[in-house]
């Protein structure tokens, strides 16, 4: 499987948010880095087709993903950044309503919930409404609705995952990508960069903000 980018720039009147990204990924777990501002969820709310770009396109194994449109949607996962909830529904309730708008059969939904709150340690918390969790218990439950359906492509913008790193200018955001071919894969990749296994850095294209002056950097390991 393969995510590339064809020459993708975003721009707001004359401030250019992305500038001509040309950059490739296959099955694996990949980060953005780069201070605010940077691009890291302009870039990923393109991917992820809900942002169109002013120039370029983004192709799944060779297809545009604007021209897939609901085929697309279906092997995603997403976490967006601000992430918001039902807050006088339970965890176990606002995960089996996003299944099933996702399309997932009530066994399965029922399955997958129960499965998926037992991953993020919330299994004992299921009853308890939304509104009583805290920040980062709600952002569990972000990832579980994320791995709902079993995406072929789970994209987490989300600096709160214990990958924010430190440069000499200040700090530097992060936005993680994790395209995989199954949940499994998914989960094992989430684990293991939860615990901030060690990367290595490459460049295989440029995000620059005009703003910033700073380049977004692509990590992978």
């Amino acid at each position: 499987m393969k995510l590339s980018f064809e020459h993708i720039s975003k721009l707001y009147g004359d401030t250019a948010a992305l500038q001509q990204i040309d950059l490739t990924l296959g099955s694996g777990v990949y980060g953005l880095l780069g201070p605010n501002g940077a691009g890291k969820t302009t870039l990923m709310r393109i991917m992820t087709d809900l942002l169109a770009p002013s120039t370029g396109r983004v192709l799944l194994d060779g297809q545009d993903i604007a021209v897939m449109g609901a085929a697309f949607r279906k092997k995603l996962g997403y976490l967006p950044q601000d992430f918001g909830v039902y807050p006088n529904f339970t965890a176990e309730q606002f995960l089996l309503y996003i299944a099933r708008l996702k399309g997932l059969s009530k066994f399965e939904a029922k399955r997958q919930t129960d499965d998926l709150l037992h991953m993020v340690g919330l299994e004992d918390k299921k009853q308890k409404k939304l509104k009583g969790f805290s920040g980062g218990q709600r952002q569990r439950v972000g990832i579980a609705q994320a791995l709902l359906g079993d995406p072929e492509i789970l994209v987490l913008d989300e600096r709160q995952l214990g990958l924010t790193r430190k440069n000499g200018s200040g700090s530097a955001g992060s936005s993680v990508i994790f395209p995989s071919k199954s949940s499994f894969c998914c989960r094992r990749i989430l684990y293991r960069t939860s615990k901030q296994s060690q990367t290595k850095s490459f460049c295989s294209g440029k995000a620059l903000s005009s703003e910033c002056k700073s380049l977004l950097r692509c990590w992978s390991s």
